[in-house]
């Protein structure tokens, strides 16, 4: 009788962990598209503004600027929408970016289509905020609604 005992209470188990799974994976994947864009970008140039398609997902908790000074010295500024909690997932939600994970973050090598890439020229994108040098990288730098940030190509 009491292995009988036992192989209920084993069998009751495996159910009860597996209810608690398929709950725990219902809950987790509740329908959110974390991986798509899901906000609305305006981009303003110094020579006018161009605005890109708007999603259909709801705006953001926070807003954040970005502002990006490229090769040429020119300056595009991109508010960016999110419910992101750290500058790389935001920029990488907003495609803003391309770039590699390492043991270190984000290492962003494309930014609106420019590349800047240290081992192939010695170029990079600096990350500052206010106009002051980030000592995090994108990755660990956390945003709050209103932050203005940017991205500057630097060479050598």
């Amino acid at each position: 009788m009491r292995k009988n005992d036992f192989s209920k209470i084993i069998k009751l188990s495996v159910i009860f962990v597996l209810i608690a799974a398929m709950a725990l994976c219902m809950f987790s994947c509740d329908g959110k598209k974390d991986d798509v864009v899901d906000s609305k970008i305006n981009t303003s140039t110094e020579g006018g503004s161009a605005e890109l398609p708007e999603t259909n997902e709801a705006e953001g908790k926070y807003t954040i600027s970005i502002s990006v000074i490229d090769d040429k010295g020119d300056t595009e500024v991109f508010e960016i929408k999110t419910d992101k909690e750290t500058l790389a997932d935001a920029l990488l939600e907003a495609k803003l970016v391309e770039g590699e994970m390492s043991t270190y973050g984000l290492y962003i090598k494309v930014v609106n289509g420019i590349r800047a890439d240290y081992d192939l020229d010695g170029a990079y994108w600096s990350l500052s905020k206010g106009g002051e040098m980030l000592m995090t990288g994108a990755s660990e730098t956390t945003i709050a609604d209103g932050d203005s940030f940017e991205l500057t190509y630097t060479k050598g």
